[in-house]
């Protein structure tokens, strides 16, 4: 079976068309890493460069606080001395738990779109080497399984251990909100996953697509990544070098990837081509 996509979170994240292009940018030794490991890698998500990963937007954030003070109102006469906190501790035990999940959720993050990314280049495939892979959401979709053997990412090539065996994998476009708008909110209702489909609006020129692995185990937090298996061969639609790239290294590449026996060559990026005058 496929990722999960039915999950009352993600169903609503879900592209009008599952066959848009999805490109992962990266540089050549991830590449090679994909290649033989023949498994996709995923982030822990503290591990990312947004520091607003997993959290709430501002209105989320009150609604919380205020269903949190009124279901300790409703305790507070029935509790014993010894098990009574303030509001506020109430608040800040919450706010350990939203904070501790970004230890226990893996994200794979992609960018959907029907060309190239010159910001996507900059900001992720910018040194010499870089390449992206293209593939499509629903070739994705398809390369991941609903429940999977995950493994601890030991180093970017050698194959890594098994950690655990009943993890759920999810899927879906993420979805932009302005975090600091007093209206604007997303789709919460105490769902863990949900403020991990979703970032501010600062990050919306990334048109992001992700998988998403949550695992709420004591032993995850040491790990910071993942590998998932996945068949290559399957997913990868086509391989391309970073802007400028000369030919004799474009062809270096192409002849690494036939080592592993992926039938794929590797062209030019379109962004490089000549201007029509």
């Amino acid at each position: 079976m496929p990722a999960n996509i039915t999950h009352p979170v993600v169903a609503p994240c879900q592209p009008p068309d599952s066959n848009i292009k999805i490109w992962r940018y990266m540089d050549v030794t991830k590449l090679v890493a994909l290649m033989e490991t023949q498994s996709l890698h995923f982030a822990r998500a503290d591990t990312l460069q947004d520091p607003f990963e997993g959290s709430l937007a501002l209105v989320n954030k009150i609604e919380t606080d205020q269903l949190i003070t009124q279901i300790y109102k409703d305790i507070e006469s029935n509790a014993s001395h010894e098990i009574r906190c303030t509001h506020e501790q109430a608040r800040e035990n919450f706010a350990q738990i939203t904070r501790k999940m970004r230890q226990w959720v893996f994200i794979s993050c992609w960018h959907s779109g029907e060309v190239e990314s010159l910001a996507m280049w900059k900001q992720y495939g910018s040194s010499g080497g870089s390449v992206v892979i293209q593939s499509t959401y629903q070739k994705l979709l398809d390369a991941l399984p609903s429940n999977n053997c995950i493994k601890e990412d030991e180093s970017d090539i050698v194959a890594a251990k098994q950690i655990n065996t009943n993890s759920s994998i999810y899927m879906g476009m993420v979805q932009y909100k302005n975090y600091l708008s007093p209206q604007e909110r997303f789709r919460f209702g105490g769902n863990a996953l949900s403020p991990f489909i979703h970032k501010r609006t600062e990050f919306e020129y990334e048109k992001e697509v992700r998988a998403l692995i949550m695992e709420p185990v004591p032993d995850i937090p040491s790990i910071l990544s993942v590998n998932v298996n996945i068949n290559v061969e399957q997913l990868v639609e086509s391989i391309r070098v970073r802007p400028g790239t000369p030919d004799w290294e474009r062809q270096t590449i192409e002849t690494l990837i036939k080592k592993y026996n992926l039938s794929k060559k590797v062209r030019r990026s379109e962004i490089d081509i000549k201007p029509m005058f």
